[in-house]
């Protein structure tokens, strides 16, 4: 007997996209989460380098539950062909797993992602290190992203923008204008006194960090 969509399980998952100073523009900018997951899912093939990025990336994650599963016996960093064995059976069982979860046998999963801007860039600079105004974002090869298609702006989207009171790249004013226009309950700003775009001064370190794990646990 076929479960109804209200019986099967479902299993929340929240993604973390941050990125600082031109790593929070490109975080900015990035497709809503459905887009991702797609483009995970079937790379496009005109972008081969993509799809080479996503299988190192598989073949990483691989490593690393090989290196912290129980089937490993030696964390020498030697070869262990049992310890491999087992690890590309497990492979083998998620693959089982992932089609089961397609045929609705296993339990869904709702994905979805919160925002991490540390030393963001604003109009000029943020216009000028994308070449030019207008510029799509993501293209690959199915469709790209255009301004007001972006998973930052997706309903229930958390966001948290940091900057410090020193930063010259964009300047205090900028920056609290732009907080005070976009501040609500789902985007906070931080402004960190004595810190500058590097965050070298002595403190603000700390004070950024404290800043983030509060935000990520609430």
């Amino acid at each position: 007997m076929e479960k109804s969509e209200e019986e099967e399980e479902v299993e929340e998952m929240e993604l973390l996209i941050g990125g600082y100073s031109y790593g929070s523009l490109i975080a900015s900018l990035t497709p809503p989460i459905p887009d991702i997951l797609k483009l995970l899912e079937e790379p496009p093939p005109s972008t081969p380098a993509f799809a080479k990025a996503l299988l190192t990336a598989k073949e990483s994650a691989r490593r690393w539950l090989d290196t912290h599963s129980s089937t490993r016996t030696s964390y020498s960093g030697t070869f262990n062909r049992a310890a491999v064995l087992a690890a590309l059976q497990q492979e083998e069982n998620r693959k089982l797993e992932c089609e089961q979860v397609r045929h609705g046998i296993d339990k869904k999963w709702k994905v979805t992602a919160r925002y991490l801007l540390v030393s963001p860039l604003l109009p000029p600079i943020s216009s000028f290190m994308m070449g030019f105004a207008g510029m799509k974002a993501w293209s690959l090869g199915r469709g790209s992203v255009d301004e007001g298609e972006k998973g930052i702006e997706a309903m229930g989207a958390r966001v948290l923008a940091v900057y410090g009171d020193g930063d010259t790249f964009t300047g205090i004013r900028k920056y609290r204008k732009w907080r005070e226009k976009m501040e609500d309950e789902r985007w906070r700003g931080v402004e960190v006194g004595g810190a500058g775009h590097f965050w070298r001064e002595e403190g603000v370190m700390g004070v950024l960090v404290s800043q983030m794990e509060e935000w990520v646990r609430g």
